[in-house]
């Protein structure tokens, strides 16, 4: 007994898995992004509590900041 699968039922399934790969590098990059826009919020938000941002702290902002673009 051999299985036969039609074109259309092959097209479809490849599109599928084509569609979820894609979707997880997507959503992988989303999140990567989204980690590095928080840390860039979290290290702006410390530096600025005391009201005064030294050296150090507007370095890690800026590395930080480009790491987003």
């Amino acid at each position: 007994m051999t299985l036969q699968i039609d074109d259309t039922t092959l097209t479809i399934i490849i599109s599928a898995v084509t569609a979820i790969i894609s979707g997880t590098a997507v959503w992988s990059k989303f999140k990567s992004k989204l980690d590095a826009f928080r840390k860039f919020v979290d290290d702006a938000d410390n530096a600025i509590q005391d009201n005064a941002v030294t050296e150090d702290e507007f370095r890690k902002i800026w590395t930080d900041g480009k790491a987003l673009l």
